[in-house]
């Protein structure tokens, strides 16, 4: 393991002793390529972790140039996020006063009720979930309040394109905040979607900005987080950090409770796969029943391995297409399960997209021709990036 893995790895993790304070200050004391390091904490959105930890352990290890561009970072995504947090409540008063209820996800409340501080976690963008049914009045309130969607389509290609996604985004101007509007956690082919109605029964209250918002509850903070990142393969050590971080804190967390909750959404197996990453990975503690369970299903096992080879693995020459898949499909515990994911991956892979409406414009009469010109650009973009690996 490269140095700089391993000292991003250190600053991750939920609990530090002396041991652990001790090995990042060797590390730091190394010779340590900095801008790959500042450039990787960034990508996998733990660079607060990281300056936090050198600045407050180890400064004087750290070049004066590099603690000048971390602390530039640090604070650069600090007043970013506040300006989000801002954004947030202002939405989240939008949608209260038009009766529509709405549970924020992840973003400010994740950092504010998890890490207690907006400054210690990177995001880029605002996420929302809200009940399927209210999606129009959502559209509506989000455009008549200087939002527009990201991308604009006819109201047919919308459909079809919505038909398997969980979410729509929305931007304000060219500069400003990205909003996610999620209906499910994961498509539906992924998991069984969550029950809206129960869980926001079990809702809990964090302070935000001086003002009471209901956020998950842990389990389900828990159970959300590792479908999240089961979903986009857990590509970043940052989701990672979330899951521990939150193990970490709610020691009184009703394990029993989360596990049959994630086999009810046929998403057991994220849920593990999540929790023996934070355990595998940054040392968090997990009761004894909990890690044998987790432990005990070799498939489960087997993708974590496959998450901690390529962590840190830049390959841009791999398929964007097969390889999230393929980890996803092994994620499905079922043979029912598998089917209804492979028929519901091949749906998505063959629903037209934004891309081919750019790429020929066409009137809603013709909306069936771009499910001919969907796989040709499919097969055209990933045949030239097969030509172009090494080795062909």
């Amino acid at each position: 393991m490269r140095p700089e893995h391993e000292l991003l790895l250190r600053c991750a993790q939920a609990c530090m002793n002396s041991e652990g304070a001790e090995r990042i200050r060797a590390l730091a004391s190394r010779d340590i390529h900095w801008n790959y390091l500042i450039r990787t904490s960034l990508s996998h959105s733990v660079m607060p972790l990281l300056y936090r930890t050198l600045s407050t352990m180890c400064p004087e290890a750290v070049p004066e140039a590099t603690m000048h561009e971390l602390r530039s970072h640090f604070y650069t995504n600090a007043y970013r996020n506040l300006l989000l947090t801002r954004e947030l409540l202002r939405l989240l008063n939008l949608f209260e006063a038009s009766l529509i209820p709405v549970v924020p996800l992840r973003g400010p409340t994740l950092s504010e009720c998890v890490y207690g501080d907006l400054s210690l976690r990177q995001f880029g963008d605002l996420d929302i979930l809200i009940r399927k049914q209210d999606s129009a009045r959502v559209n509506e309130l989000m455009i008549s309040h200087g939002y527009t969607p990201l991308h604009e389509l006819s109201p047919k290609l919308k459909a079809a394109y919505e038909k398997h996604r969980c979410h729509c985004a929305f931007v304000q101007g060219d500069d400003g905040p990205m909003v996610e509007i999620h209906w499910l956690i994961t498509p539906g082919y992924f998991s069984a979607p969550l029950d809206f109605q129960r869980m926001c029964e079990r809702l809990v209250l964090t302070s935000l900005g001086g003002k009471d918002v209901s956020v998950l509850s842990p389990e389900d903070l828990l159970l959300t987080l590792c479908m999240h990142g089961s979903k986009h393969c857990w590509e970043r050590l940052g989701w990672i950090r979330d899951v521990a971080k939150l193990i970490s804190l709610h020691r009184e967390m009703r394990w029993q409770y989360a596990i049959s909750e994630a086999s009810k959404l046929r998403s057991e197996r994220m849920l593990f796969l999540g929790l023996l990453l934070a355990n595998d990975l940054l040392k968090v503690y997990l009761p004894n029943e909990v890690l044998k369970k987790v432990q005990a299903d070799r498939v489960v096992r087997t993708l974590a391995i496959q998450v901690r080879d390529r962590l840190f693995r830049n390959d841009s020459n791999r398929s964007v297409i097969f390889q999230p898949f393929l980890f996803q499909l092994r994620m499905q515990a079922g043979l029912m399960d598998r089917i209804r994911y492979c028929v519901g991956y091949g749906s998505v892979l063959m629903t037209p997209t934004v891309l081919e409406r750019r790429l020929i414009a066409l009137p809603d009469s013709f909306l069936p021709l771009y499910y001919i010109v969907r796989p040709i650009r499919l097969m055209v973009k990933h045949g030239l990036r097969l030509a172009r690996r090494p080795g062909r």
